[in-house]
């Protein structure tokens, strides 16, 4: 049930925040590939420790953007992710679950003609959203007799972080954001005690290497009310202004 309903609640925010990227590209999809970093009571580093974990490639996850353009500093969106949770320390202090989750978000950009010029290839930027996460286990990789973790509660999260999108082209462009995500519960690695002071109350808590492929498009209510301006978009240097694309 829990799990129905954070899927309804995805598919909801996804279209509602879908209205706009850019004046000229008003619509932004984008699909992820990210490693999760666990921080909780058996210890974890929130940026770089890729050591503990069971698996060569980390716990990966795959998910989903939909970004909307509000003004040159401000963008708001969604995005999901889908994967493994867990972490490694010894044969008898290690847990594994599957994590799903889906947040609302909103970037600062920098390229806003304020710190750097609009119309850049590089477009860094601030986040900070609020979201729901839930787990299950993972029947596939879990080889123990007994489940590795507490999988039941949705937990409210707060992802915080940073990033920076490079435009290949119009229509093109690649990201890489780091997310700090905050949650409200702590016991989903079936221990509930900590002493990390940057987690409050010793909550359970992940980082995200997040790194996407992102395609803008054009809509048709901008292509019925600007029809002259779509042979001015800005080119940002890789093709000349006229253009009817």
């Amino acid at each position: 049930m829990r799990q129905r309903v954070l899927i309804i609640l995805l598919l909801f925010l996804i279209f509602q925040s879908g209205t706009a990227q850019t004046a000229y590209r008003k619509i932004a999809v984008g699909f992820t590939l990210g490693k999760t970093l666990y921080v909780g009571d058996y210890g974890g580093n929130r940026l770089y420790d890729f050591g503990h974990s069971e698996f060569s490639q980390g716990y990966l996850s795959t998910g989903m953007l939909v970004s909307a353009y509000l003004s040159p500093s401000f963008d708001i969106g969604i995005q999901g992710n889908y994967g493994d949770y867990g972490y490694w320390n010894t044969a008898l202090n290690n847990f594994l679950a599957l994590k799903y989750e889906a947040s609302v978000f909103a970037h600062y950009k920098l390229n806003n003609n304020y710190v750097f010029r609009e119309n850049s290839r590089w477009s860094p930027f601030l986040s900070a959203g609020m979201g729901i996460a839930g787990y299950a286990r993972n029947t596939i990789k879990d080889k123990a007799f007994y489940p590795r973790g507490t999988f039941t509660g949705i937990d409210f999260i707060i992802p915080i972080g940073f990033g920076v999108k490079y435009k290949i082209s119009r229509e093109l462009a690649i990201q890489y954001q780091y997310l700090f995500t905050f949650t409200d519960s702590d016991y989903h690695d079936q221990h509930m005690s900590g002493t990390d002071p940057f987690i409050s109350n010793a909550n359970d808590a992940w980082g995200e290497h997040l790194f996407s492929v992102i395609f803008s498009f054009k809509t048709s209510s901008f292509v019925k009310t600007h029809p002259w301006r779509l042979r001015y978009e800005p080119d940002n240097g890789w093709r000349s202004h006229n253009y009817t694309d």
